[in-house]
């Protein structure tokens, strides 16, 4: 049984900006160091073997934030982390099952998979641009794909952009 959190949504110019951030050059990296975009994927699981919670994220390397015992106090800091965190972050728990009570005692966290909901559920109106965020930029149509209102207007547009090249 899995339950999630979503942190604060991340909008179609913030994942450009990651992408771009990611992709571009140090000093653009330098520059969005301190980016509000920069959310993580945490998880809050048992560790069957060690005998304890974990809240973890990997950023290059594994990164531990919190061990213990007490589900209750292991979802308190995975909740203070997640409210810390950029946009685009996400909050997974896997509790045991005689701890499951807790988490859907809890207002904010809701059952299911995080990873099996739509991507950017949050921004349900332009999930569909997520997946064209790099399509755009190698066309360098960042502000095509922001002002598109649907997938058609996005096709004619690039059809447009296209057809100007050839």
């Amino acid at each position: 049984m899995g339950f999630y959190i979503l942190g604060k949504p991340l909008s179609i110019v913030d994942a450009i900006n990651r992408r771009a951030a990611a992709q571009g050059s140090m000093r653009y990296a330098m520059m969005a160091a301190d980016a509000d975009y920069n959310g993580h994927a945490l998880s809050l699981t048992w560790n069957d073997y060690r005998g304890y919670y974990v809240l973890q994220y990997y950023w290059g390397e594994r990164v531990v934030l919190h061990r213990g015992k007490d589900f209750a106090a292991a979802l308190a800091a995975a909740k203070a982390e997640l409210a810390r965190q950029g946009r685009g972050a996400t909050l997974s728990i896997q509790p045991r099952d005689e701890d499951a009570a807790i988490a859907r005692a809890d207002a904010d966290v809701k059952e299911g998979d995080v990873y099996k909901l739509p991507r950017h559920a949050a921004d349900a109106a332009d999930a569909w641009k997520f997946a064209l965020v790099s399509e755009a930029a190698a066309f360098r149509m960042e502000h095509a794909l922001i002002n598109a209102s649907t997938p058609a207007d996005w096709e004619k547009s690039r059809q447009d952009y296209l057809s100007n090249r050839r």
